[in-house]
């Protein structure tokens, strides 16, 4: 499976991308949320990518962010959800009002994003409910850990400000957030530091 995708960014419109990737052209769909953000054609970009296979597809979706990635995997899982009508989803609504659409079962709202219907929208207010409140436990959970991490680096002796900055790199370059790995790498970083 190809995860992401960095390279040449040779065409782009609101529906897909090509990507030169050392001399191979990837045809990459994606939605309009990816599209306005993009760099300027010729320039390096940098795509999340899921590779959709069906029985005569193989496409590649990408994505400028790893939680648009997320929301679109699981968009899939819901029945009805193909890949076509998740990338309209994503182009007709961002996440942070997705939640809010959710939790007030604002069925109307989601009727109009092209494709969605009643039913489909009743769905996926179902389905992505639960989706929502996990995510949002699995975020407190982090935040405890960082907020612990750094703690135990000022107990050991460092700086608030180092202490910070050595758990904060490490979140930008690790997607383990266990409380062990913050304190392990946050320790190599400023051991180099020093």
């Amino acid at each position: 499976m190809i995860a992401h995708i960095r390279g040449r960014l040779c065409f782009k419109n609101p529906e897909s991308v090509i990507v030169d990737v050392n001399g191979v052209g990837y045809k990459i769909y994606i939605p309009l949320s990816t599209f306005y953000n993009l760099p300027d054609e010729g320039k390096e970009v940098f795509l999340y990518t899921f590779q959709y296979v069906a029985e005569n597809n193989l496409d590649l979706y990408g994505f400028l962010t790893e939680d648009e990635k997320e929301l679109f995997i699981i968009l899939l899982k819901i029945g009805g959800i193909g890949p076509k009508l998740a990338r309209n989803i994503l182009s007709g609504i961002t996440k942070d009002e997705l939640k809010k659409v959710i939790s007030d079962y604002d069925v109307k709202r989601l009727t109009l994003i092209p494709g969605v219907g009643r039913k489909t929208a009743e769905r996926l207010i179902l389905e992505l409910k639960n989706f929502f409140k996990i995510e949002e436990k699995r975020k407190k959970k982090e935040r405890k850990e960082v907020e612990e991490a750094i703690s135990a680096l000022k107990e050991l002796g460092f700086k608030s400000s180092e202490a910070e900055e050595a758990v904060l790199s490490v979140l930008n370059a690790s997607k383990d957030y266990s409380l062990e790995n913050l304190i392990k790498k946050a320790l190599k970083f400023l051991s180099k530091k020093s």
